[in-house]
């Protein structure tokens, strides 16, 4: 299972980002990293459920999403999806509407028990 940010890899672009993040957070372009990451680093819950969570979880930029699964480049992100299967399991639509990290954790363990 993957979690594709919408931003690219580098430190050009996370500095870019974090200016976007201070200076109109509105048009932030990344509901996963928002939600997940405050504005210079990863939240402490988030950090703490992924490391109780191990193994299950892969986590992309833009850019190496791209790179290595060309034929989703139509694709909008961020996302979460199972690239075996090629399906979305959270679209860009729905990341959007969480309003915040519990909200995410919890269709997560709901998602997990479903599976």
């Amino acid at each position: 299972m993957i979690f594709v940010y919408n931003g690219d890899t580098g430190t050009l672009n996370a500095l870019i980002d974090m200016g976007h993040k201070l200076l109109s957070p509105s048009t932030y372009p990344c509901s996963l990293c928002d939600i997940t990451h405050n504005t210079f680093a990863i939240k402490k819950e988030w950090s703490e459920y992924l490391e109780q969570n191990k193994d299950q979880y892969e986590f992309l930029h833009r850019d190496e999403f791209f790179e290595r699964f060309p034929k989703f480049r139509s694709i909008d992100l961020p996302l979460f999806m199972d690239v075996e299967s090629g399906e979305v399991l959270l679209s860009k639509h729905q990341l959007d509407r969480f309003r915040n990290m519990d909200e995410l954790i919890d269709w997560l363990e709901k998602w997990k028990l479903g599976k």
